[in-house]
């Protein structure tokens, strides 16, 4: 018996039943918190934004739209990009208000590699420039090869036309191109 689709997990949880919230919640742990570790570059931040994200849909599911094509991928993905910018927000206004710049340090959202070799230099440069990206197109870096998203996806999560998410990201991995070009140098 294959498994049930996202909508009807929903109506089931709605109708009182909590493992299809369960199915809901392991289904996209991976790729969410994927994707926000490499936005936030913290993992209990992460944690943090993911919780809450399912907290919103588990305040907020009766309002969840089934019908008419209410993608819950999508849904649970936007209410984390929106969790994070207001993160990002809160963090921008208190650094202007201690009086400091938002700058962080080049490698300060990286992941510690695993070991020391060529391959952990390789992540980390490569890492460094996508951290060096324009948001707009480090978040659609991060929602397709971090998360495995459908540009359609992606679309609908930052409310943009698909062909403006593939020239994005097309533009990001031209920038990527030109910055890491080198790489087997420094390898």
């Amino acid at each position: 018996m294959p498994a049930p689709d996202d909508r009807e997990l929903v109506r089931d949880y709605l109708r009182g039943d909590q493992k299809a919230f369960e199915a809901l919640y392991g289904r996209y742990r991976e790729s969410l918190f994927r994707f926000l570790v490499f936005t936030l570059g913290n993992e209990v931040m992460a944690e943090d934004i993911f919780q809450k994200a399912f907290m919103k849909f588990f305040e907020k599911a009766a309002e969840f739209r089934i019908v008419g094509g209410g993608n819950f991928k999508s849904w649970i993905f936007k209410v984390a990009v929106n969790l994070c910018r207001d993160e990002f927000r809160r963090k921008e206004r208190k650094l202007r208000v201690d009086n400091f710049t938002l700058e962080t340090a080049p490698d300060s959202r990286l992941a510690e590699p695993g070991s020391s070799g060529a391959s952990d230099k390789v992540e980390l440069i490569v890492r460094s420039a996508v951290e060096e990206l324009p948001v707009r197109f480090r978040q659609i870096v991060g929602f397709r090869y971090y998360s495995d998203l459908t540009f359609e996806e992606i679309a609908k999560i930052l409310g943009l036309p698909p062909g403006t998410v593939k020239s994005r990201l097309n533009t990001a991995l031209r920038r990527l191109g030109s910055k890491l070009k080198d790489v087997h140098d420094v390898v």
